[in-house]
């Protein structure tokens, strides 16, 4: 698992995560063995999730912890092109893609 995220980046994560399953909170919630209420803090920036409550999150969802680093990349680079920060092209796609690599 990664090491302790910015606040809005473990908000966007949690959004992402939820949509890839196609999940409303209450599903993720429940499969993850948290309240609604709790995914809806964590979502709306809160509440930032434990790191032991965001694993539950990543393992329900069903995420190989492997892909959880390239998530948090991929949400710094959105950011980073959003914010018009200059990035290069090798980095932007490192950020996206990652090495294709299962070790």
């Amino acid at each position: 698992m990664p090491e302790r995220k910015e606040p809005a980046d473990m908000q966007v994560a949690v959004v992402v995560l939820r949509t890839l399953r196609g999940w409303d909170r209450s599903e993720l919630a429940e499969a993850a063995g948290v309240s609604p209420s709790s995914i809806s803090r964590y979502e709306a920036g809160g509440l930032v999730p434990k790191p032991k409550t965001f694993e539950k999150i990543v393992a329900a969802v069903g995420l190989p912890d492997h892909l959880v680093d390239r998530l948090f990349a991929w949400i710094g680079a959105a950011r980073a092109a959003v914010s018009g920060a200059a990035l290069d092209a090798e980095e932007v796609v490192a950020a996206l893609c990652g090495e294709v690599s299962e070790g």
